[in-house]
């Protein structure tokens, strides 16, 4: 059925005007109430189902009564955990990494360095989408840098979303290889021959949320999947206390032979340590919708709660890395879970809840790339709601399990994604979007947050660009493990298939299958 246009006489000033309704094609993001999940704006927005146009054609923007306006606002507590919830994720469990990249006194004062740089540019960022959009109407991360750099920062904007996203959604996929790998190989039976089987193997539980993510991923709304941020959020703090106890238990035992334990250790690893933190605290996507849903948003207000947010996720980092760290020493593995023993019934509850937490959020990252994808590929073509969307959603869960079935370690994700897309979104973007929207104010060089967006733009270009060669050098070499031996066995299967950091390790004697069956075993 086609659609249907009315027309209704509206008396204006002793005037009467014929307004003709003429419906609007929605697009499949809002077909059944969700909202462009690339461009997300506040829930303070009108719901039109029609536009309005006068006799001549022109359109027309009726005031609305207040009833009718959405106005669901937070206020600063309700905001810190929103975001403490988006900050605390995948980049807490490779902080001790981190900090044994450059020890534990270098690690702290980098952290503290991100996190200073990120509440200026937190702070940037809000009083860029303030200038904006005073109102806080439909305010977007996108709607900025277009403000800023008119139409060719869209496309900006649309590349940064499908690096980030495309990154996270790749270590959700390990971190649900890494979490739920071990345990299944404990409960089969706790030996070589039960962590080695087809259901122990990282592979298999990421095969299991592969066929999770399509169907989630396929909804056209994902609201349900909000009440899961409370599990996140849970058991990230459950972690964080976890880590600090089992570390506290671990330091009688001290390094092994020919470790040490690091305290200011200046490298090139410090930039993959630097690409760590900085996807750690990256939320600044999201900090603008947030704004936008901001109860009397007052510059004290608004640093009130940056500040606070991020203090919270700085505390968080400091603890597990300090204390994951100092546990394992050099052993210290990509992901600090890996290092603790699958028949660990307090971490195992820790390791479910991020299990689900993680296979709640990936379909959040599909949706914005997807969306991202479509307006590249097809920028004059309506979005689609079932035939290009559910080929790019393919495209999208075939390429991020990939490459999260070909590379094991997590943190080398995370750090490429933390030195590419995130800094250009955390750093690089607000920076500049300050000093353009600002410059009439200010100047070029005038007002002290100016001068911070120069050194922002500076160490994030700086930053950036190193890291993101550090870490691709890292990925393409890899790491020297040492071996450990198991008891009681006289084949070897491949790494993949070994309890990752369970009591038998990695086998020692060479894999009779050689490098290409070894490659794509899992």
């Amino acid at each position: 059925m086609g659609r249907m246009y009315t027309e209704q006489e509206v008396t204006d000033g002793g005037s009467t005007i014929t307004i003709t309704r003429v419906p609007e094609k929605k697009p499949w993001w809002q077909f059944f109430g969700g909202s462009d999940p690339s461009d997300a704006s506040p829930k303070h927005k009108i719901d039109e189902a029609t536009k309005l146009f006068d006799t001549d054609g022109n359109e027309c923007t009726p005031s609305l009564p207040d009833e009718e306006v959405e106005t669901k606002q937070s206020g600063v507590f309700a905001s810190m955990f929103n975001l403490c919830n988006v900050c605390l994720g995948a980049g807490t469990l490779s902080m001790p990494f981190a900090f044994k990249n450059v020890g534990i006194a270098l690690g702290l004062v980098l952290l503290t360095m991100i996190y200073s740089l990120m509440v200026v540019s937190g702070i940037m960022i809000t009083d860029a989408a303030r200038k904006v959009n005073p109102d806080q109407h439909n305010i977007s991360y996108g709607g900025i840098v277009r403000a800023a750099f008119g139409p060719k920062g869209t496309v900006l904007v649309q590349f940064i979303i499908i690096v980030a996203c495309s990154g996270i959604a790749i270590a959700y996929f390990q971190l649900v290889g890494d979490l739920l790998s071990p345990p299944i190989g404990y409960w089969l039976g706790d030996d070589p021959e039960a962590y080695c089987s087809w259901w122990a193997k990282r592979s298999t539980p990421m095969l299991f949320a592969l066929g999770i993510e399509a169907a989630l991923c396929v909804m056209p709304s994902f609201t349900a999947l909000r009440y899961v941020s409370f599990v996140a959020v849970a058991s990230m703090i459950y972690l964080t206390v976890i880590v600090v106890i089992r570390s506290g238990q671990r330091w009688d035992v001290g390094p092994e032979d020919g470790d040490e334990l690091l305290t200011f250790h200046i490298a090139a690893s410090m930039f993959r340590t630097i690409s760590i933190l900085t996807f750690a605290f990256a939320p600044h996507i999201q900090i603008v919708s947030m704004f936008g849903e901001f109860k009397n948003p007052t510059r004290p207000r608004v640093r009130q709660w940056i500040w606070g947010s991020l203090t919270i996720a700085w505390a968080v980092y400091a603890l597990v890395g300090s204390f994951g760290y100092y546990a394992f020493y050099g052993e210290t593995k990509g992901n600090i879970l890996l290092n603790h023993d699958p028949d660990d019934v307090a971490v195992l509850v820790g390791r479910l809840g991020v299990a689900v937490s993680v296979l709640a959020g990936y379909p959040t990252m599909c949706a914005p790339t997807v969306a991202s994808l479509d307006k590249i590929f097809f920028p004059d073509r309506e979005p689609s709601l079932w035939g290009r969307r559910l080929l790019l959603v393919a495209v999208f869960l075939a390429f991020t399990w990939m490459i999260a079935y070909l590379i094991d370690d997590v943190s080398i994700i995370l750090g490429l994604t933390g030195a590419g897309g995130l800094t250009f979104a955390a750093f690089l973007i607000p920076a500049a979007c300050y000093i353009s929207l600002f410059r009439e104010e200010h100047g070029l060089f005038g007002g002290l947050l100016t001068k911070w967006s120069w050194v922002t733009l500076f160490l994030g270009s700086i930053f950036g660009g190193v890291a993101i060669v550090v870490n691709l050098i890292d990925a393409i070499e890899g790491e020297d493990n040492e071996p450990c031996t198991w008891p009681n066995i006289t084949t070897c299967a491949p790494q993949r298939c070994c309890p990752p950091g369970g009591v038998y390790g990695e086998p020692t004697l060479p894999c009779p299958t050689g490098n290409i069956s070894f490659f794509f075993s899992g």
